[in-house]
């Protein structure tokens, strides 16, 4: 049998260095460049590469200063003018080499804009060529007249680069692991492969990089517990009043890690691979999550029904993760309990059920890495009563349902993506007589469904069988064609 494996391992560079990640002091001239999102956009760090021709910048690094620029646009005309001059041995000359700027990508310097990079749609000498009076001083001191103000029409529209031309330009984001890493010395290997896994394992390439980025991760903590009534109906039958009640206590705890890992190409725009995931664990780049969850299922009815009910116990929003222009990220933690069940005879049930999830591990694409659980049903109480002189058959099924819905939002919108991922706490009642007396039956412990006898006398049975299952399910694409 095939294995499919996802070997993520975002590696560093040996050297440690001590400048901010966004390292402002160097322009990128060289065909690569790396961003870390500010906190307010999410913990994370994105990272271009390509050709030198293709890849421009206009930061004070490369000598360019910033006259008019909103930060709230991804598109729009900004001005900037050149610190030194635009001779052939000036920084600024960079952006006019292999062709001009036009139909480039360029990483622009902070509060200019809201993305980091753009594409340069157009580019021009500005009509405008009025410089502030303290810059206006500082070239006539130099002696050299005023620098042109050059203009340039910004966007996000990186699937009209020519990367037939310049060949495509790559990107690839993951997130710090609190080591103080630059985002700059990311090496990043993201695949997914068929036929087997790297010949490294992931604990010797740990070894051989002691610093390894994690997950791009978002932690919230979860605790919770109430009771309520899922349903309450009454029905007059035959002069009797006839009702059917369920009510509903839970509890949950634990901490929910959730993360995501991409790369692929802005131009053209495409998402080659992708990988999210819940959980939580300390070894390497798996997440697991630990906790505990809950229920308790009291059921009285003497009205024959078929029930399908679903109530929202917990809904919390995560913090969004976003590089504008290339990927928005947004997320929420949703616990819903659904009960299922055909009676077909008084039944008084009395539920509890204990879960204990230890490393449970969710992933999408579910052959990106195997999804693994340690959870455990460890108590199940089940007390169940039938009234006497009945015939019939009620077949009860519960869940509580821990969720993670993921929207993934590309290249402004070109694409998108929802990713659910989960985990399904069942537990499955089955319980009928034949005429019997007053019956009861106690289920102290999880135990296989199957016909056993509710006492020696009558003719009965109650069983119960509970379990937990995991999932994984997108709908959308991440690929962006050119319009």
């Amino acid at each position: 049998m095939q294995a499919f494996t996802l070997w993520v391992a975002f590696a560093v560079a040996f050297q440690v260095v001590a400048k901010p990640s966004n390292d402002w002091s160097k322009p990128c001239f060289l065909g690569e460049c790396a961003y870390d999102l500010p906190e307010s956009a999410g913990s994370g760090a994105i990272k271009i590469t390509g050709s030198h021709k293709v890849i421009k910048d206009i930061s004070p690094a490369a000598g360019w200063i910033i006259l008019s620029c909103d930060p709230q646009l991804l598109r729009q005309d900004i001005r900037l003018v050149c610190e030194d001059d635009a001779s052939e041995t000036s920084p600024c000359h960079h952006l006019f080499e292999h062709g001009g700027p036009t139909n480039k990508l360029v990483r622009l310097p902070e509060s200019c804009g809201r993305g980091p990079f753009a594409r340069i749609a157009a580019a021009a000498v500005s009509s405008e060529q009025s410089i502030p009076g303290h810059l206006t001083r500082r070239f006539e001191r130099r002696g050299r007249g005023l620098p042109n103000v050059y203009a340039l029409q910004l966007d996000t529209d990186f699937e009209k680069i020519d990367t037939s031309r310049w060949g495509n330009i790559f990107f690839s984001m993951t997130a710090e692991d609190g080591s103080g890493v630059q985002a700059r010395s990311i090496e990043t290997n993201l695949t997914i492969t068929q036929g087997g896994s790297d010949t490294k394992s992931i604990p010797e390439r740990a070894r051989l990089h002691p610093k390894t980025f994690q997950l791009m991760t978002m932690q919230d903590q979860v605790t919770q517990s109430q009771s309520r009534m899922m349903v309450s109906n009454s029905k007059a039958c035959g002069g009797k009043q006839a009702s059917l009640g369920i009510e509903l206590g839970n509890g949950l705890n634990g901490t929910i890690y959730t993360g995501f890992a991409a790369n692929g190409t802005l131009a053209p725009p495409k998402i080659t691979n992708f990988a999210s995931f819940i959980g939580k664990s300390t070894r390497y780049t798996s997440h697991r999550f630990s906790g505990s969850a809950s229920a308790h299922f009291n059921i009285l009815a003497s009205l024959v029904s078929t029930v399908s009910k679903d109530v929202e116990l917990w809904h919390q929003t995560m913090k969004p993760i976003s590089v504008p222009g290339i990927l928005e990220l947004e997320s929420s933690f949703d616990v819903t309990a659904h009960m299922q069940a055909v009676i077909g005879l008084p039944v008084s049930v009395n539920l509890t059920m204990d879960f204990v999830l230890d490393d449970v591990q969710v992933w999408y694409p579910p052959r990106a890495a195997e999804s693994s659980t340690k959870a455990n049903l460890t108590r199940t109480s089940t007390n169940i009563s039938i009234l006497n002189g009945t015939n019939g058959r009620a077949v009860i099924n519960s869940h509580i349902q821990p969720k993670i819905h993921l929207h993934v939002e590309a290249f402004s919108g070109k694409s998108d993506v929802n990713v659910e991922l989960g985990m399904d706490m069942y537990t499955k009642i089955d319980v009928g007589a034949e005429s019997s007396p007053f019956t009861s039956a106690i289920v102290p412990a999880l135990e296989p469904a199957k016909t056993r006898g509710v006492d020696r006398v009558t003719s009965g049975w109650a069983g119960v069988k509970g379990g937990i299952v995991l999932s994984s399910a997108s709908k959308g694409a991440l690929e962006a064609r050119a319009t």
